[in-house]
This record gives structure tokens, sequence and C-alpha cells, in this order.
């Protein structure tokens, strides 16, 4: 198969230019990217929340206990200890924001120093993207050397939702793993499997429980089945480790409370988008106009044509090529209808974007477009923000004009890629095209067999 790569107009000199980028991204932002797996102890982190609730529960405390209990309690830090208003982060994110599913998984650390426990969090992390990566290739046919690692190492280390995954120490590549599961048992007819995988990664965090709209629109029954039971056999494992009254806090205590978080500057989905121009919270975004009904039906609208969109051409697909481009629909559609969408959640963007790849016409307006919402789901809003802003290190306020053509960027990328993936032909017909540009005046014999080389050898 012969994949697209900008690179190609220099096909003897593609390999070192790969080589000689990739040297210079780990020159540059290597150290930085290393001193990241590991944090200080000051340095509080996303994955603070699931370690401080596992220690909780290790010491006999309340899971959700609030976070500036926690940071003193286990860390010997006080809120008026003298440090960077960065490192405050765990007391301005109260409590645990996420299920008590989700803490069952780092249990296992609980008793590791934090900074040695983000090591490891963040090193099983890496490798499940790895296996992650290799399945998509594997599943895809999309050709595999040591010549791939060279732009695999450019792109992570330039990929800002990567590297806040990494920064973080989030949960995605772990869910990025389970939803790739889902899909390749799914197109593999392990309905069972497909099942199980997705009800672990609804579990682990809600917003994956949209994917069974797939499997629903495909009447995918076992699938469905499986996933339910898997569900909620988490859920009841949950609850007899850790209390069932860490359920009721949760959904009466804790999801109130990320209300807050859908005008997030870096929230990229949908409902954001509505709700920061029309009916914001919080000081650090300054609404269009004040209309909460406005901001409503826009949600809903929106969304709703995302959705129906999706189930038409979901509906009408009878192969697998197909499927695999309706399971990227869905995964597309996922992210821009959930309430909160940070930038770091598009790394679970992998199948869609590796389906379009590969499906990729000869088509320059097509193949450019895909690499300009590579860009803006890649690029780092804070970067983009001071481009335009050269005077500002930070976004303080953001206006609602900044939200329209800054903040929004990567939730515009979403909505191409969704368009794209609609607009793509079917896998066969997109390597004809290749195939066909690559030179016309040849003999379909030739044709036939060039198309089979690794992209590598190209």
């Amino acid at each position: 198969m012969t994949l697209w790569d900008p690179f190609n107009a220099w096909p003897k000199g593609r390999r070192w230019i790969w080589a000689v980028l990739a040297g210079l991204v780990c020159l540059t932002q290597g150290p930085k990217f290393i001193s990241e797996l590991r944090p200080a102890r000051d340095r509080w982190t996303d994955f603070f929340q699931e370690w401080a609730s596992a220690r909780n529960y290790a010491c006999g405390l309340p899971i959700y206990s609030d976070h500036q209990f926690a940071v003193e309690r286990h860390l010997g830090y006080y809120d008026d200890a003298p440090l960077p208003n960065v490192h405050r982060a765990a007391y301005f994110i109260k409590v645990n924001a996420h299920p008590p599913t989700a803490i069952l998984l780092v249990l296992p650390l609980a008793s590791l120093d934090y900074p040695d426990a983000v090591l490891v969090w963040n090193l099983v992390s890496l490798g499940a993207l790895f296996v992650s990566l290799w399945l998509v290739a594997r599943a895809l046919a999309i050709p595999l050397s040591v010549w791939s690692v060279p732009p695999l190492i450019v792109l992570l280390l330039l990929c800002n939702p990567f590297r806040e995954q990494v920064y973080w120490g989030q949960l995605n590549l772990i869910l990025l793993l389970l939803l790739t599961g889902t899909w390749i048992s799914h197109r593999s007819n392990q309905p069972i499997a497909a099942g199980i995988l997705l009800g672990l990664a609804a579990a682990i965090k809600l917003f994956p429980a949209f994917l069974f709209l797939f499997f629903l629109l495909r009447r995918q029954w076992k699938t469905l089945a499986a996933g339910m039971l898997s569900f909620l056999a988490m859920v009841v494992l949950a609850a007899a480790v850790l209390g069932m009254n860490n359920y009721w806090v949760y959904v009466h205590e804790v999801i109130p409370q990320l209300a807050v978080y859908r005008s997030g500057l870096d929230n990229a989905s949908l409902p954001s988008l509505w709700t920061k121009l029309f009916n914001p919270s919080g000081t650090r975004v300054e609404p269009l106009w004040i209309n909460p009904i406005l901001a409503q039906v826009g949600t809903w609208l929106s969304c709703g044509f995302v959705v129906a969109v999706l189930a038409w051409l979901t509906l009408r697909e009878e192969d697998a090529e197909g499927e695999d481009r309706a399971f990227a629909l869905t995964v597309t559609a996922m992210l821009l209808v959930s309430p909160i969408t940070w930038n770091h959640y598009l790394l679970l963007l992998l199948v869609p974007l590796a389906v379009a790849w590969t499906r990729l016409t000869a088509d320059s307006l097509t193949r450019w477009t895909f690499v300009a919402i590579g860009f803006f789901l890649c690029a780092c809003p804070v970067l983009i923000y001071q481009t335009f802003n050269p005077q500002s290190t930070e976004i303080t306020v953001a206006t609602a004009w900044q939200t329209l053509y800054l903040l929004a960027l990567p939730c515009y990328a979403m909505l191409g890629l969704f368009a794209l993936l609609a607009k793509l032909p079917p896998l066969s017909d997109s390597r004809g095209v290749v195939v066909e540009e690559a030179d016309s005046s040849r003999p379909t014999a030739d044709l036939v067999a060039r198309a089979t080389l690794p992209c590598s050898s190209a």
C-alpha cells in the first residue's frame, strides 16, 4: 500500500529528512519530556487526583476528600507554603473528578511516593500507546520499519495532546488502548470481547459510553450486552472494594462541581463552544452575549446534527471498510458532543486519523486539508494565542472573538475530520486514485505491483 507522505517529493532523501528532524526534536524537546515523566513532589498533576484518592483509601480516609487536605497529609505542603501558583492546581480542583473505577486502577500505586507513582503510570501509558499504534498499523496494513521511528518521534514530541498527557499523567492512553481493542475485536468478529473492552473504558471515564451508539446502530446485540455487563461488573467491583457510598458521593457531590469546566479555555467540544459564547462560568471567558437559552439551543442543535449525520452514515455502511469509517466517525463525534473535551483527549483520535490517512485520494486539496486538520489537532493553543498576541505569555481572559478564532480551532479541526471521513471514498477506490496519479503511462500490471510496495520503499 502506498501512503501519502508530504516529503515524498524527494523519495531518496525523505528518510534522512525525518532522521535529521528527529535528532533536532530530541535535542530541543527530549530533556524536558524526560523530566516530565517523573515530576517533582511540588508539581501536582492531574494524576494527583487518582493517587491521592488511592492513598486516602490505604489510610482509611474517604477517597473523595478535599485535595488541600490530601496535599497536606500525603505531601507535607500547606496552603501558606511559598510555592508558584502553577503548583497549587490541587487546591483549585477541590476533589477527584473521576469515578471510583478510575481510582481502582491506581490502587497498586498507592504505596509509592507521588513522583514514583507518576513515573510508573506514565511508563504504563506509553506502553499502551505503542501497543495501540501497532494494532492500528496491523489492522490497516500500514507498513512499519525501522524508518518509521523518526517520524513517530517527531510527531509525538511536537504533539501538544501527547505532551499534556505525559505532563498531567492523564488516563487517555489507557482509554485509547481499550477503544482500539474494541475496534480490533469488532472487525475481527469478536463481539463479546469488543463489548467487554468498551464497558471497561466507559467505567473508567463515562464519555466512551457514547460508542455504544455505534453498536446499537449496527445491531450488534452481543456487543451491547457484553458491554453493559462489563460496565456493571466494574461498578460492582469498585463498590465492593471502595464502598458503595463513594458512588453516591460521586453522583451527588462531584459531578455537579464539573459544570464549571464546560467553559474551560482548552475545552474543545461543541457544548463548550456554545457555553463560552453565551453562558460562561468563571471570569476567564468574556461572552459574546449572555443568553443561557441560546447556549442550550445551540448545543442541542449542533450536537443533534452531528449525531444525525453519524447515524445516517453508519446505517448505510454495508462492508468492513464502511464499518471502519463509521467507527472512526463515532469516535470523532464522541469528542465533539462530550461536555468536556480537554486537549489531551484528542489522542483518542488515533483510529479516525489513521482511517482517514489510508483513504486519502490524489486530490491535493483533500491531502492538505488532512495536514491542516492534523496540525490544529496537535498544536498548542497557548502558542497559537501568543502568535496573535505576542505581548502576552498566557491566556488570562479570552474575549468572545478569541474564543471563536483561537480557542475553537481544535473544535473546528474535529469538525473538519468528521467531514473529511464522511466524504472520503472506500479504501479500494482511494488506492486506485493514488496509484494512477503516480504514473498513468505505466502498464496496469506495473501500477498494481507498485501499489503493494511499502511506503518506506516508495
